[in-house]
């Protein structure tokens, strides 16, 4: 048997059982808009179709006005899917899930008896939204510098170098 050499390949040390898995701020917010849009259909879909749809009704006696909001909850669903799907092609509709849930969270709490399950749904979201929001905009930790010696830093791309006293 010929042995094969193990000089180009490069070895990855094994993770720390401490350190987890890691999901981008992207990627998170795109799984909330994909489960906002999945919440949304359903509650549209109680809206329209259930007589009586108990706390998914958000306090509203009759009917009709029952299916016309569930009418209009249901042209945001596919909304939040393509945001969901791609935030940088649809970037001038990510204000919509933000107002949308401010909107209900403040319509639903003056009547929280009758609208419990949206107005904590709405909250929930939006607690979400603006927390993913948040980490988007904070600047990446420094890394520090690792054995910079004693009484320095570690020179980094904007520090400082002293002059080369052989460049006169």
């Amino acid at each position: 048997m010929a042995q094969q050499s193990t000089a180009g390949k490069v070895t990855r040390p094994a993770a720390a059982p401490e350190e987890g898995a890691v999901v981008s701020v992207g990627s998170a917010r795109r799984l909330v808009l994909v489960l906002l849009a999945f919440w949304t259909a359903i509650w549209a879909l109680s809206l329209l179709l259930g007589a009586e749809a108990g706390s998914l009704s958000a306090g509203i006696e009759e009917a009709s006005a029952r299916r016309l909001l569930g009418v209009h909850i249901l042209v945001l669903a596919p909304l939040y899917a393509l945001l969901g799907w791609n935030p940088t092609k649809y970037r001038v509709f990510l204000w919509v899930p933000y107002v949308s849930q401010a909107g209900i969270t403040a319509v639903t709490l003056f009547d929280a008896r009758d609208s419990l399950l949206p107005l904590v749904v709405a909250i929930i979201f939006l607690a979400l939204l603006v927390f993913l929001w948040q980490a988007a905009r904070k600047p990446a930790p420094a890394i520090k510098a690792v054995g910079a010696g004693t009484g320095g830093t570690a020179a980094g791309p904007g520090a400082s170098t002293p002059p080369d006293p052989k460049a006169k």
